[in-house]
């Protein structure tokens, strides 16, 4: 009886333990943590009995239906000149006008079988622009494509819709506002898939067995988040009701808790002083931007102190990346900082501002000398050899202005953009001086 009376007093202490319930508010989170994989996906087919398939192909070249039930067709390509094309689009069943809201889902799952000289193929979105897309010209909405190899085929195509750019083409033919450019998906009007540049000749065959848009019910952030915000209610109420316990013990445990508290707060202090010492970008090892801000302080910090500003960039960077990928893009940005800091002064502060974008700050340059920077510096970058992309030259285009009296950075900026935008235009691969400098 004893020994029973014993057991039972120890369970519900056990149960009127804070700690206890801590320890199954951890075990709720870490189920919570681990189970989010498996939670149901939001699903979208994209074929269905009332979709509407075409297939089309230039003038010089010819595409046919080899099963239309099931999109199965077939490129003859004779003549690849530049503006060759064949493809296949699919309007999909909501309003054609409208489209359809893809921004909930995450990634674009494909059952394909290719067979064709090819090596890639390219897979765009249509996506009516409110605002600026004429709804009865589906010309005019914005063309979001990614092309992709077909060695990805056999093992199931899984797209991410963040692989998707706007074509540069579409931004030009139409004159597309910079707010615009940018890749959107909340009004798809129609999904295609057609051969990729460069078009090799010969006869390709296509056949699309599936089309289905996934991602998540609950964003991974979304759920973390809630995580995070029990976890944030949990510890409140425990730290309140800890605190309540605490002014009922001694003076010396309540000394030992401020001192814990005190640590606490140092820790805190010490941590951000450790985040705001990171300021060299990981990629090229140069200055960041938060990394260049003490520099432009301290040299802007004297309204007559003279300082010259070089914008650098790097010319038709994008299609690198796009066409052969991240991983070259990042060799070429890290050899390009390794060129630009050994032809730079110990003074001088070169940064990398952000993409493909370096600028350099000279102190005590006027904008001739400044200009004789920027031309060495564009003449060096041309003759460099870039390993990551040994068959095709690398340039930058670079604008330079030198400070008036009294400017401020950000004024001085402004300027010196304008000069690199004028150089891009100009043709690029060429230094462009400021007006006004």
């Amino acid at each position: 009886m004893v020994q029973r009376n014993v057991r039972r007093g120890m369970s519900r202490a056990v149960l009127e333990s804070s700690y206890f319930w801590l320890l199954i508010g951890c075990v709720l989170t870490l189920v919570a943590m681990v189970g989010y994989p498996h939670l149901p996906e939001r699903r979208l087919q994209l074929i269905t009995d009332r979709s509407e398939a075409y297939i089309y192909a230039d003038e010089k070249n010819s595409v046919e239906w080899l099963n239309m039930e099931e999109l199965r067709w077939r490129c003859h390509i004779m003549d690849s000149h530049n503006g060759a094309f064949c493809g296949f689009n699919i309007v999909l069943e909501a309003d054609r006008n409208e489209g359809l809201d893809f921004s909930q889902y995450s990634r674009l799952n494909l059952g394909l079988s290719y067979s064709g000289p090819g090596r890639s193929l390219r897979y765009y979105l249509r996506s009516r622009v409110p605002g600026f897309s004429e709804r009865e010209n589906p010309e005019t909405h914005k063309f979001n494509q990614t092309q992709i190899s077909v060695e990805f085929l056999p093992e199931g195509l899984s797209i991410g819709l963040d692989e998707f750019n706007v074509a540069e083409w579409w931004l030009a033919e139409f004159d597309v506002p910079r707010i615009l450019s940018g890749p959107s998906f909340d009004h798809v009007t129609s999904f295609g898939i057609d051969l990729a540049y460069p078009i090799t000749p010969g006869e390709y065959i296509v056949q699309l067995d599936s089309a289905e848009l996934v991602g998540d019910w609950v964003s991974r952030d979304t759920w973390y988040a809630g995580i995070i915000i029990s976890w944030v209610v949990v510890l409140s109420v425990f730290g309140s009701y800890q605190l309540y316990n605490l002014r009922k013990r001694v003076v010396l445990e309540r000394r030992r808790a401020e001192k814990v508290a005190e640590r606490n707060r140092e820790l805190h202090q010490e941590s951000q002083q450790y985040r705001e010492l990171s300021e060299h970008d990981q990629l090229t090892g140069l200055l960041n931007r938060h990394g260049v801000t003490r520099a432009i302080e301290r040299l802007f910090g004297d309204p007559q102190k003279a300082v010259s500003l070089l914008v650098i960039d790097i010319d038709h960077f994008k299609p690198v990346n796009d066409t052969y990928g991240h991983d070259v893009g990042d060799r070429i940005l890290r050899q390009m900082g390794e060129v630009l800091s050994e032809s730079v002064r110990q003074s001088d502060r070169l940064a990398r501002w952000g993409g493909e974008e370096f600028v350099l700050l000279l102190p005590e340059a006027d904008g001739t000398v400044a200009q004789t920077v920027a031309e060495k510096l564009r003449q060096r970058v041309a003759r460099t050899y870039f390993e990551a992309l040994p068959e095709q030259s690398i340039t930058v285009s670079i604008g330079v202005g030198s400070r008036l009296s009294g400017e401020d950075y950000y004024s001085l900026f402004r300027r010196v953009d304008m000069a690199l935008y004028r150089a891009k235009d100009a043709g690029r691969n060429r230094v462009e001086l400021s007006l006004g400098a």
